[in-house]
């Protein structure tokens, strides 16, 4: 645990001293952060506004990362399934509204494509031999505001299929004829409306389906190769983005659409304030309705990439902005989170720390910026402990200080969540402590077995040393444990050495030793117990 803290408290240091509030940029790769890959195919935001991404296939050396977490403090990498199953290579990723991921991951046991869910280790799991899914390309996963999960499965022949999973067990599929529209290899070219309905778009036009009823759009010439990405604004006009030779953005909008030739990406978002942003080869592209504005790596702190692969709004309306690197140079690509007014994090932290002091855990951390901050809600292994009542808003650094008291010993989970002023619930720190429960009396417990042959265990209780300093369990205290024989001779000891408070164990091994009664005694402090026990060969 001692490694963990330092690193995650360097880290977090690390973030204060880089980036402040105020800052636009927050770029992360592999030669100033943890993150594991410079190379982001997918990003999703969760309600805890914690980033989820997915590496791409290529290159090989991100091949099983499966899918990767930050919280803007820690990295964590969920590449293992409960059932042993290795996420080689994962597509697609979406957090839905009760905070479960979902994902495309190759299923090794498969021909095709599994639907992962996954939420605090618990796993759902779908593939076509356990639930409908056709066994076919999986991909373009959207969820509605009932929390249904929405996917196509396209193929380059046959029969094309529309999926919805409720409650996220429910399954009901509908066949349609999306090979005429979409290529079997795009990720996002799905989206739903503000009144739930499912658009699907491809080169060839749009397909809305209200869940019974698929209607087709088609797009006037000339008509591009493939769209990468569907996105609706707050407006509800729909913008197809495509990048390609022959594509290009293309705007639905009222039965009408509308061609912009010049106007090429990968992907897309829209921010809080109706704004369009792209992604393209190495620049960010933002329109406002009237004007386009164009960020790159000359103009802005947008790291090098060979092209933005993913754009996502988290819920502060900074742009999480994934990057695939120059091939896989360090310091290009990687992952960015940006804000053209300033990147908005509710509390900026500097430290966070776990301490066991005698019988009791002292969680202690500082901030160095606070934003509309109500409060902090602490949690030990999921459970609400207590609020925290916060600074509000703030420049100034601020410290704060819990105690603890579990009831018992064990591994213990401790998450930090802000929570602002609009109820709004961000996870900021999480670590875990192995907290020993401080015994307050001694004990010399009778050994087993007994009568033993050659071998037994003798367990005792050293209790909290009422003497200051030493060790923070609660002192050292120097500890002996002395066998001797039916005469009083010293036969061995076991135990000659300081000790803090706690339940040991140890074995008392009678090789060579004659059958008889035998004694056994502890000694700690002023207290000292003696027990009898019989080797019987």
């Amino acid at each position: 645990m001692k490694k963990l803290k330092i690193i995650i408290v360097f880290f977090i240091l690390t973030l204060n001293n880089s980036y402040s509030q105020q800052n636009q940029w927050m770029i992360f790769n592999t030669s100033n952060s943890s993150i594991p890959t410079n190379n982001i195919s997918d990003v999703a935001i969760d309600k805890e506004n914690n980033i989820w991404f997915v590496p791409p296939k290529y290159p090989p050396t991100d091949t099983g990362l499966g899918i990767i977490k930050f919280d803007f403090n820690t990295w964590e990498i969920i590449n293992q399934t409960p059932g042993g199953i290795r996420l080689t290579y994962t597509r697609t990723i979406t957090a839905d509204l009760e905070n479960r991921i979902w994902f495309v991951g190759f299923d090794p046991y498969n021909p095709f494509w599994a639907f992962w869910g996954y939420k605090n280790g618990d796993w759902i799991y779908y593939n076509s031999e356990n639930s409908p899914i056709p066994s076919t390309l999986l991909n373009c996963v959207t969820v509605d505001s009932n929390n249904n999960k929405w996917m196509v499965f396209p193929y380059d022949f046959g029969t094309d299929y529309i999926g919805k999973l409720e409650e996220d067990s429910i399954w009901t599929i509908w066949t349609t004829d999306l090979s005429i529209i979409m290529s079997p290899y795009t990720l996002r070219l799905t989206a739903v409306d503000s009144v739930n309905n499912l658009w699907i778009g491809g080169s060839s036009g749009l397909i809305k389906f209200d869940g019974v009823v698929q209607t087709f759009y088609p797009i006037p010439p000339p008509i591009g190769q493939y769209p990468e990405q569907l996105v609706i604004d707050k407006q509800g006009v729909i913008w197809l983005i495509g990048g390609g030779t022959w594509d290009h953005l293309i705007k639905f909008e009222n039965g009408v659409f509308t061609h912009y030739f010049s106007i090429k990406g990968q992907c897309g978002a829209v921010d809080d304030n109706n704004n369009l942003w792209i992604g393209s080869t190495n620049e960010l592209l933002k329109y406002d309705g009237v004007t386009w504005t164009t960020i790159n790596s000359a103009n802005s702190s947008l790291p090098e990439n060979d092209h933005i692969s993913s754009i996502d709004v988290d819920n502060f309306g900074n742009l999480v902005i994934g990057l695939i690197s120059v091939n896989n140079q360090p310091n290009t690509g990687g992952l960015v989170v940006y804000n053209p007014e300033g990147i908005i994090i509710p509390v900026e932290l500097k430290s966070f720390t776990i301490d066991q002091i005698e019988d009791f855990i002292k969680i202690k951390w500082s901030t160095a910026t606070e934003l509309n901050n109500s409060g902090f809600k602490l949690f030990r292994n999921e459970e609400f402990v207590s609020f925290i009542t916060g600074n509000g808003t703030t420049t100034e650094p601020q410290d704060y200080e819990y105690i603890d008291k579990p009831s018992k010993s064990g591994r213990y989970m401790y998450e930090l969540f802000q929570i602002d002023f609009d109820g709004e619930k961000t996870r900021v720190a999480g670590e875990s402590i192995d907290f020993i429960l401080l015994p307050h009396s001694y004990l010399l417990s009778q050994n087993y077995p007994n009568p033993f042959n050659p071998s037994t265990k003798i367990k005792f209780t050293i209790a909290k040393s009422p003497l200051p300093g030493g060790d923070r369990r609660g002192g050292l205290q120097l500890v002996k444990l002395v066998v001797y024989d039916i005469l009083g001779n010293e036969v061995t000891t076991l135990v000659n050495e300081e000790k803090p408070a706690g339940e040991y164990e140890v074995e008392f091994n009678a090789k060579g030793l004659p059958s008889g009664i035998y004694f056994y005694r502890l000694i700690a402090g002023s207290y000292s117990s003696t027990k009898k026990m019989i080797l019987l060969r």
